[in-house]
């Protein structure tokens, strides 16, 4: 039997999975073949910054390769997620809570604000963002990663409103549970403390 592909190979297939249909439906007429991806992956790019200096120039310095790579930008999805240490709000600590809002809500600021510098002059591009169902429903000792969940819808919707006159669209996707590490581990704590098997 194949072996059961990891939460990794499930991200970069769906990601690839996104981006033919987005190229399809917005009519961009590039076609996907294997140079195309290995483009892709020459631009496999990790910023690390503990101190939060230098966040802004790098994703602004990212998108920019991006458009050099493939000569505009027709999407940007971001699918950033960090749960952080669960801890109740009374245990909650800032440094804790402003790690997961980083990942989860300024990095989608920061990234479509970097992209639509190449969009707006086209009038064309698609931004899509993901959210998760713990923004809908809350979960104890969640409250930084739902907050951060949450904030995509609003600031999603304002996006909008914003740029849908220049031609872009943006909304937000609210995919079910995903069996990922992440959620895995959730589970299984959640198990440990119940006294059952996850």
């Amino acid at each position: 039997a194949a072996p059961a592909a990891s939460a990794a190979d499930t991200s970069n297939m769906l990601s690839r999975y996104l981006g033919q249909e987005l190229n399809h439906r917005i009519g961009a007429g590039r076609v996907l073949d294997a140079d195309y991806f290995k483009r892709i992956d020459a631009l496999n790019y990790t910023m690390i910054h503990d101190d939060g200096q230098h966040v802004e120039s790098d994703v602004d310095a990212l998108a920019d390769r991006v458009a050099r790579q493939f000569g505009q930008i027709d999407y940007m999805i971001n699918n950033a997620a960090y749960a952080g240490e669960d801890r109740t709000v009374q245990e909650q600590t800032l440094e804790n809570w402003n790690r997961v809002v980083a990942t989860n809500l300024t990095s989608q600021f920061l990234v479509a604000r970097a992209s639509l510098r190449h969009m707006i002059p086209r009038r064309s591009g698609v931004i899509l963002t993901f959210s998760s169902t713990a923004a809908l429903r809350g979960f104890e000792r969640k409250s930084h990663y739902t907050a951060s969940k949450l904030g995509i819808f609003g600031f999603t919707r304002t996006l909008a409103l914003e740029v849908g006159r220049h031609g872009i669209r943006a909304n937000t996707v609210v995919p079910g549970a995903v069996k990922t590490e992440l959620l895995a581990s959730y589970f299984e704590r959640i198990a440990r403390e119940r006294g059952v098997d996850a």
